[in-house]
């Protein structure tokens, strides 16, 4: 699993969020392989995989990109089901998946 927060240098929000993330990496231990990637908002190379992640709203911003996509972690609803629910209706277009 890789995780990329995006945040300011100076922030203290976004310190808060690293500690909190640093901290629940460490008490995995080796059960699950988590890379925590930070992007500094402040520099050329934050901006530009901001850009690439096309990012909108507050900082800071957390990315989750797991091997096998989940519904709680794409941020699709649990009841969406691509197979059966509208099939190629409205639904499709307003509701995109995030996978």
């Amino acid at each position: 699993m890789k995780i990329k927060l995006f945040g300011r240098s100076g922030c203290a929000r976004t310190r808060r969020v690293y500690l909190r993330l640093s901290k629940w990496i460490a008490t995995l231990k080796e059960s699950v392989q988590v890379d925590l990637e930070y992007f500094d908002l402040e520099t050329a190379d934050g901006l530009a995989e901001a850009a690439f992640e096309q990012l909108e709203g507050d900082l800071p911003v957390l990315i989750v990109e797991a091997e096998e996509p989940d519904t709680a972690i794409s941020g699709e609803p649990l009841f969406r089901d691509r197979n059966s629910f509208l099939g190629e209706s409205e639904f499709a277009r307003f509701f995109p998946s995030r996978n």
